[in-house]
């Protein structure tokens, strides 16, 4: 029996990337945050990781697919219209996507299956999240520089 192990990516594009992939076949390059969660093991600390996403529209695969790469993750979609939520504003979308996509790896002999669970969202949210994390962190560090 294989272990599960769930992957949170939170995958930021800006408005000419939304285009690109709403319009027609097209491959873009950029950063997002990867997040493990095993499931063996839920009160370890958890550590968002910023990696490379290739998002391509350019497939003759009938099915999603998410592969690793060395420093990040392809995803591939057959067609451009599952990207029509992910539109712009103006052009009739929600400027946000999500979606659920399994896959298996070996490693060390160990089967995995990987549950990837990706939310593409616009880059203000990137920034926006960024700031409040730092906030926190800021106010945690004040905290205990308090006791």
């Amino acid at each position: 029996m294989s272990e599960t192990l769930f992957i949170a990516h939170s995958v930021y594009l800006t408005p000419e990337e939304r285009k690109l992939l709403t319009k027609g076949p097209a491959t873009i390059e950029t950063v997002g945050m990867s997040v493990p969660i095993s499931t063996r093991d839920f009160n370890k600390k958890i550590t968002e990781v910023f990696v490379r996403y290739l998002i391509t529209t350019e497939t003759n695969e009938d099915a999603k697919n998410i592969e690793l790469m060395p420093d990040g993750y392809k995803i591939s979609f057959p067609h451009h219209t599952e990207f029509v939520s992910i539109a712009n504003l103006e052009d009739g979308g929600v400027e946000w996507l999500n979606l659920t996509l399994e896959s298996e790896v070996q490693r060390k002999g160990i089967p995995y299956t990987l549950i990837h669970q990706i939310v593409f969202k616009d880059v203000s949210e990137q920034e926006r999240t960024t700031v409040c994390d730092l906030l926190a962190q800021n106010l945690e560090l004040q905290s205990k520089k308090k006791k």
